[in-house]
């Protein structure tokens, strides 16, 4: 996803011109990473609600401004709004995405990945990983499959100019019980 995105970026953005970016839930700023390197002039801006995840992003992107909040009291305006590795752990999507609209300058760019049904049916998942003592009977209501019907048909009156681009992965990771958090959206 993070290369989808800067693709989207170097192709949506004039060369030269500095924007400023904000990165909601932007974990150990990975992402930032490779926005800096590719657009060194950019003002970076990353927020999780996670203070050891932003204590990392810290270390190692240089030149950017991290907080510890949740990303409903964030505030200012920005070029660009990135939402990565997110979207999908909202069970109701629009206040999510009335907050990234309200972060975004006029005539901005918002960035979004997630699980985009293209047929007009929602999906919400819980599940319970007892592949380990600490996560062992902890019931999560992560991931939500949300329509590409229903989140257009939001946004049809909201923003300018919309689209789903399909991203595949085509790398496999094999599970590993010692991190069960990692997936193939985490390469």
């Amino acid at each position: 996803t993070f290369k989808c995105v800067v693709r989207n970026l170097k192709e949506l953005t004039r060369p030269g011109r500095s924007y400023s970016l904000i990165d909601l839930g932007c974990a150990n700023g990975e992402f930032l990473y490779n926005v800096k390197k590719e657009f060194p002039t950019w003002r970076l801006r990353g927020i999780d609600i996670t203070p050891e995840f932003i204590e990392i992003a810290r270390r190692v992107v240089t030149g950017a401004e991290f907080e510890v909040q949740d990303l409903f009291d964030s505030t200012g305006e920005h070029d660009i709004v990135t939402f990565l590795g997110t979207f999908s752990r909202f069970w109701d999507f629009e206040p999510a995405l009335l907050k990234l609209l309200s972060l975004c300058k006029k005539g901005g760019l918002i960035f979004t990945d997630g699980y985009f049904n293209k047929f007009d049916v929602e999906v919400r998942s819980i599940f319970c990983d007892n592949s380990t003592p600490q996560s062992r009977g902890i019931w999560r209501n992560n991931y939500a499959q949300h329509s590409r019907t229903r989140v257009s048909e939001f946004l049809q009156d909201k923003v300018a100019e919309m689209r789903f681009e399909d991203v595949v992965m085509t790398v496999e990771i094999p599970r590993d019980p010692e991190k069960p958090h990692m997936t193939v959206s985490t390469v």
